[in-house]
């Protein structure tokens, strides 16, 4: 029964995929040849391309959707929890997207500029809610071949893998929780989207990541009466 519903995660994953290529195919389609796509920080269009640049977004939620499918077909070991939270990826990389199209609709030339665009401020709020999310579910993911702090230490100690993911749950929280009020405090200053947003939203990704792997490999020894 469990593996049946990861296989009804998938195919929803895969089905949203699909829905959204298609409709995203229809929307680059109707755009003209050549469109902006990099803006510097004061939102002055330095860069333009083919508006078949986008496929690279567009095809993100297909990459996510494709290992949900599969790792529910292949292992018997994956939770609901996990086919979830790649659903709920796959269902952000969409999100993204759409967020981007206007500013690319946006017809700007080299040298335009534009008005700032809320796109920015909410991917990061966006990535910030999804440490919070991934915070949450990491003390109780299980031992799995796709998510989760997956390096050696980890891997070949239960109580290691166990107290890491604990840990690490706390830190994506605490780190989710001041990039959401850094965001709004951005906002409310009317500064969306400047590039030391963009330096402390990185830290927290290197945090995140780092950190993590660390404390793993300090409790690498770590054995279930320690």
């Amino acid at each position: 029964m469990k593996q049946n519903k990861g296989l009804v995660y998938g195919g929803l994953s895969v089905g949203c995929a699909v829905l959204h290529l298609l409709a995203a195919l229809f929307a680059i389609n109707r755009l003209p040849e050549m469109v902006p796509t990099h803006f510097d920080m004061h939102w002055v269009c330095d860069g333009v391309g083919s508006r078949w640049t986008l496929l690279l977004v567009v095809v993100l939620p297909l990459g996510t959707a494709a290992v949900s499918l599969v790792t529910a077909m292949l292992s018997r070991k994956q939770t609901n929890l996990t086919q979830v939270m790649l659903l709920l990826l796959t269902l952000y990389f969409i999100a993204m997207f759409w967020m981007l199209y206007p500013t690319v609709s946006s017809a700007a030339q080299i040298g335009d500029q534009i008005e700032p665009q809320a796109f920015a401020s909410l991917m990061l709020l966006a990535y910030a809610v999804m440490f919070i999310a991934i915070g949450n579910y990491l003390p109780v993911l299980q031992p799995n071949q796709t998510l989760g702090i997956r390096v050696s230490w980890t891997m070949n100690n239960p109580v290691c893998w166990r107290r890491t993911h604990r840990f690490a749950g706390r830190l994506w929280v605490i780190t989710g929780l001041l990039m959401c009020l850094i965001v709004f405090a951005a906002l409310a200053v009317h500064h969306s989207g400047e590039v030391w947003i963009l330096i402390v939203f990185g830290e927290f990704v290197v945090v995140n990541i780092a950190a993590p792997c660390i404390y793993a490999w300090k409790h690498k020894d770590d054995s279930a009466n320690a």
